[in-house]
């Protein structure tokens, strides 16, 4: 916190803490010493000192050199901090000095995953790969810098520093995958490293999204891994505004959906809860960011049917999850909804409201109930007006509670309430919360009378 008032000390002292670095008593006060002082380059009585490239590039060749004597978490803090310095320095410059962060682990990973691959493979060299991989993503992590005259039109800006990391790392992480394939610490290690080069770089990485999205799939195919679906929702909320890429994140989804489909098909929707939940967060991202590519997808009936069958979980995460898609899909906008949906509602509408109500009164989550679940069923009725109350009384009607207070007479008496309140959000959304309590035993089936008159 001294420092911005004492400039002149910022060089001094990053070289004393980089001398404390390799010695495992003092390595871990000093990577946080690092950070601390690394975080306030950026200030403006900092950041002219950091614009000296000779000093940040003799900095970053000490910390080059200290490589395979740091511990791996003081190496990859160290390597993230170096990231807010380097941001500092004119981007040729920076380009330069990069190349002398990236070479040592790079070097190292491609040592580790050249030739075959099969075969017997020991912990510690799959530690070893993912930590060069983590390496990768700590020197992007705060590459915050603006697009450089490429990048537009669907080519990479070369001249952008995370490109620049990508394309000099691409070759070794993907050969990670070849000599390593379904290793789910390879796979997590790569999507972070996928994360934060697409949130740092945006527009300008987007030359590099088709052999990214080929390399996601594989991982997703090989690991089942959740990450990948992070992944894919992230690259759509990025690069999905553009109708160019359009057929790509449609072909994407498509492979999503079969592998998560397997999965489902294979051990069951309670079985995978992290899967259920991913999969649905990257739905709802396409549906904002990308709405046609998923409306228009041969297998938006088997999504809408998987999420019918997702409501019954007693998982809170993945639930919300799905409602939240729900929400999404009830409320799309004129003239998707008429032309890709509507149709659907029509023939499953009673069944969505049926697993719904049977949900609110026993299976899903209290938080669901107050919050999720109110906010979908006033959608639906919002939507679908009439026909809405119809499905809903026909639900109401047949379903049977475990509260046997909830007889003809209380039925009745919500769906009366149900009309009173309908054009109250405040309101409706009370009564779907009374009646979930209700439903459970923790409120009587007076709280209905506060809902009688209009």
């Amino acid at each position: 916190k001294c420092l911005p008032q004492n400039a002149t000390l910022v060089q001094p002292v990053l070289q004393f803490i980089v001398g404390r670095l390799s010695d495992p008593l003092t390595a871990s006060g000093a990577a946080k010493a690092f950070e601390a002082v690394c975080s306030q380059a950026p200030h403006p009585s900092v950041a002219p000192l950091m614009r000296d490239a000779a000093f940040v590039n003799a900095l970053v060749q000490r910390v080059s050199s200290l490589f395979g004597n740091m511990e791996s978490g003081v190496m990859h803090s160290v390597v993230e901090s170096l990231g807010r310095v380097l941001i500092c320095v004119e981007r040729q410059e920076m380009l330069s000095i990069l190349q002398v962060l990236i070479a040592p682990f790079l070097t190292r990973l491609r040592e580790l995953v050249s030739g075959a691959g099969g075969g017997f493979v020991k912990a510690n060299e799959i530690m070893a790969v993912a930590r060069c991989i983590s390496l990768v993503g700590a020197t992007v992590r705060f590459l915050e810098c603006e697009q450089g005259g490429g990048g537009e039109g669907g080519g990479a800006d070369s001249q952008h520093p995370v490109v620049l990391v990508l394309q000099t790392a691409w070759d070794a992480l993907d050969a990670s995958l070849v000599k390593f394939p379904g290793d789910p610490t390879l796979a997590e290690a790569l999507c972070d490293v996928y994360l934060k080069g697409m949130k740092q770089a945006k527009t300008a990485a987007e030359g590099l999204l088709p052999a990214l999205l080929t390399s996601l799939v594989n991982i997703y195919r090989g690991t089942r891994s959740a990450k990948c679906l992070e992944v894919a929702g992230t690259a759509v909320e990025i690069y999905g505004h553009n109708p160019a890429t359009r057929n790509t994140f449609q072909m994407l989804l498509q492979e999503m959906n079969a592998v998560s489909f397997e999965v489902v098909q294979a051990q069951g929707l309670e079985a995978q809860p992290e899967i259920l939940e991913a999969h649905f967060t990257m739905l709802t991202r396409y549906l904002i960011y990308s709405p046609e590519a998923i409306l228009t997808s041969p297998g938006l009936p088997t999504v809408l049917q998987l999420a019918i069958a997702g409501v019954p979980l007693r998982h809170k995460d993945p639930l919300k999850a799905v409602l939240s898609f729900l929400v999404q899909i009830v409320n799309m906008q004129s003239p998707l909804f008429e032309n890709h949906l509507a149709s659907w509602f029509t023939a499953n509408g009673l069944q969505l409201t049926t697993v719904l109500v049977l949900a609110l009164a026993d299976t899903a989550d209290q938080e669901v109930t107050r919050m999720r679940m109110p906010l979908l069923l006033y959608a639906l009725n919002s939507r679908f007006g009439s026909a809405y109350q119809g499905w809903l009384k026909d639900a109401i009607t047949q379903a049977s509670f475990s509260n046997e207070i909830i007889d003809h007479a209380v039925k009745e008496q919500f769906l009366k309430a149900n009309l009173n309140v309908e054009h109250n959000k405040g309101r409706f959304q009370a009564l779907v919360q009374d009646f979930a309590d209700i439903c459970r035993k923790t409120q009587t089936s007076d709280a209905l009378l506060a809902y009688q008159l209009a």
